[in-house]
């Protein structure tokens, strides 16, 4: 993700409706064929997770599993409606001094799951272990010190205005001080006894699955009602498919195909999916330290190649809309922010242009048709994507095949997520897929160009896995974070608009959803296109749904 400069807007708080308790109810499980209050639930495909659960590491089994039930933010956010939080350690905030302060009032009588209090000393350190060892600030979040008021009083300062920072800052889980203060390297820590303030506690692990039973210290009064969470590290989209069809599974957020006739026509009355609007987009990343990807025609070549209508068609099945416009935007939702210029901009397959750019920069075509750059080095390049995301890797022989009209040679690698990870934090990747961040306003949709966590091959970022190093992108990302005006607010936009289509440091797809698909046999509450009160499947927002749910009786 990245570092934030949101908009300051007055983002409101609402509190969280919590529904009714109720009985005990039955639910087949993953493994062992059990039955009780147990909830199984799977996101994308992994393949497997490892024993870690530091919630700091891009790689802990929870943060890949989709379901961070065991460590707390300061807030949770609804991101079907704009700039909606909700309370959750924090009951609210406030920002002063024009922006370069922000104050959090927290909930009182919350305990760890020790039965330790949890108070503003453990917000503090949290932050003040982020700056010291910044490989565990995956969200680039930026601050320049924070301090405990009273025990339920925190503020943060930054340097300048930072009112994009909210979001990243407040979704950052916090951890306790009495547990980590005496670890020696939080960073290779791998807390295989985690103690936090969430719903839930780690009952047993393996690498195909984590168990998660009640946490009894929970501050929500009553919460939650499922007594125990089982998360399955799918192998595959089919491999959920088939546990959700077969009642197996009981809520999921992954990709079925032709999920009709192989999930919902299975049961119609209790089987439910739901694919909401677009959240992010899904990116062709290029790694731009590499030669030829720092070459701007290479880059718009490749895209003007792209049929990105079928790579929706063949590898989404048409359920995530195709990205129209290059302006890195998501529309119709954010059109109010399009600049006039582009108004009428839109992506279309053009060859003829593609290969133009190529001649005239001097990449000419070789035997086998393949090109050659001016330093004789074939134009063959290897796609870095996640061998367990079947849409995907479907949608890559789309691009394969595009790329392959216009000289370009491409073979894909399909490999662990832990090792595409590692590869776009790195820099050991020529070609790959990634997301922009999910955000309540537009500044998010540019989250991959954050220039500020700029880090050169063999040396991890979170937030700039092209390795796009351009000043002018910074400064429009600051001039938006740095106020709290609609119209200076749209002009950075703008420019980020105009950089995107001009210089073409990622390269747009589609637009990504989320395909949620629940079960109500045994389980109610999930959120609907009648009840939206949250992301159906999303991890931040999992906590919101997973504490609403109740068992059937």
């Amino acid at each position: 993700m990245r570092s934030p400069r949101l908009l300051a807007a007055t983002i409101s708080i609402a509190l969280l409706a919590l529904a009714a308790a109720g009985c005990a109810g039955g639910s087949p499980a993953v493994s062992g064929g059990q039955s009780g209050n147990v909830l199984t639930y799977a996101d994308d495909p992994v393949g497997s997770v490892s024993d870690n659960f530091n919630p700091f590491s891009p790689n802990n089994a929870l943060s890949l599993l989709d379901a961070q039930f065991i460590y707390d933010p300061l807030l949770q956010w609804d991101l079907l409606k704009n700039n909606t939080s909700y309370p959750w350690l924090a009951t609210g905030y406030q920002w002063s001094d024009g922006g370069k302060t922000l104050t959090f009032t927290l909930r009182h009588g919350v305990t760890w799951s020790d039965g330790k209090p949890f108070t503003s000393a453990d917000v503090v350190f949290t932050f003040d272990l982020m700056q010291k060892y910044p490989a565990l600030n995956t969200n680039g979040v930026i601050y320049s010190s924070v301090s405990a008021l009273n025990p339920t009083t925190v503020q943060f300062h930054f340097a300048q205005a930072e009112y994009a920072e909210l979001y990243y800052l407040s979704s950052q889980v916090i951890v306790p001080e009495h547990i980590w203060a005496a670890i020696k390297n939080p960073q290779t820590y791998t807390d295989p006894n985690p103690v936090g303030t969430g719903p839930y506690l780690l009952k047993s692990f393996s690498p195909q699955q984590v168990t998660l039973v009640r946490n009894p210290h929970f501050w929500m009064p009553g919460k939650p009602e499922v007594a125990e969470v089982r998360l399955p590290a799918l192998e595959s989209n089919t491999t959920g498919g088939l546990l959700a069809a077969t009642g197996q599974l009981q809520w999921g957020g992954f990709f079925i195909p032709d999920i009709q006739s192989s999930f919902i026509d299975k049961d119609p009355s209790e089987f439910h999916d739901w694919f909401p609007a677009q959240s992010s987009l899904v990116v062709m990343i290029l790694n731009l330290a590499k030669y030829p990807f720092n070459q701007l025609p290479v880059r718009e070549a490749i895209s003007d190649a792209l049929n990105r209508s079928q790579i929706v068609s063949i590898g989404e099945q048409n359920e995530a809309p195709m990205d129209p416009t290059p302006t890195g935007l998501l529309l119709p939702a954010q059109q109010s922010y399009l600049s006039p210029q582009y108004a009428s901009l839109h992506y279309s397959v053009n060859d003829a242009a593609a290969n133009a750019l190529l001649n005239d920069a001097g990449f000419k075509m070789g035997s086998g048709g393949v090109r050659r750059a001016p330093n004789g080095q074939p134009m063959s390049f290897t796609l870095t994507l996640p061998a367990s995301y079947s849409d995907w890797m479907a949608g890559s022989q789309v691009v394969v095949e595009s790329l392959r009209q216009i000289g370009i040679q491409v073979t894909v690698r399909g490999v662990a997520v832990s090792l595409y990870t590692s590869a776009i934090a790195d820099g050991s990747y020529q070609m790959s897929y990634d997301f922009t961040s999910v955000g309540p306003i537009p500044y998010y949709d540019y989250s991959l160009l954050n220039t500020t966590g700029y880090a050169p091959d063999g040396q991890s970022t979170s937030t700039d896995p092209e390795r796009w190093d351009d000043p002018d992108t910074t400064r429009a990302l600051n001039a938006f974070a740095s106020t709290d005006s609609p119209a200076a607010q749209l002009q950075a936009i703008e420019t980020l608009e105009n950089i995107q289509v001009t210089q073409v440091p990622e390269i747009p797809l589609f637009y990504n959803g989320v395909q949620a698909e629940w079960s109500t046999a045994q389980f109610t509450g999930f959120p609907s296109p009648q009840n939206p009160y949250a992301w159906p499947a999303y991890g931040p927002e999992n906590e919101i749904v997973v504490v609403r749910l109740t068992p059937r009786a």
